[in-house]
């Protein structure tokens, strides 16, 4: 059994996985923007058919309407949180187990006592 794992190292698979998932995502939503057969502006309206635009109807949303779409965008940003979040952690425990493999439980464990005795005296002064 080898002690190394053999193959590419996981944070910066980990990374590039994340990224081409948010880069498909991007590009999804691009081609289902340009997909929709709803004009937007009356000048796109004016342009496609040549013809002059004499009024719009615009949406109006009840509060009811508002709320839910608060609501779900609440949620997106929270998912989007949480998926940062989550990147985070993998990327840092991820972290600690390389630095576990290369540096001696011993040496960590001093670095870290040293740090207390620091942050202990900064805090005093």
């Amino acid at each position: 059994m080898p002690a190394i794992p053999d193959g590419p190292p996981r944070n910066v698979l980990l990374s590039a996985v994340l990224v081409v998932a948010l880069v498909s995502g991007v590009g999804v939503a691009i081609v289902l923007s340009y997909a929709s057969s709803s004009f937007s502006d009356p000048a796109q309206l004016r342009q496609a058919f040549g013809i002059a635009v004499l009024g719009t109807v615009s949406l109006v949303q009840s509060a009811g309407r508002q709320t839910w779409q608060a609501a779900k965008l609440t949620t997106f940003a929270s998912c989007a949180v949480l998926l940062i979040a989550a990147y985070g952690v993998v990327m840092v425990v991820g972290v600690q187990d390389a630095w576990a493999e290369l540096i001696p439980q011993q040496t960590v464990h001093d670095v870290f006592s040293r740090l207390a005795e620091l942050a202990t005296f900064l805090e005093v002064r």
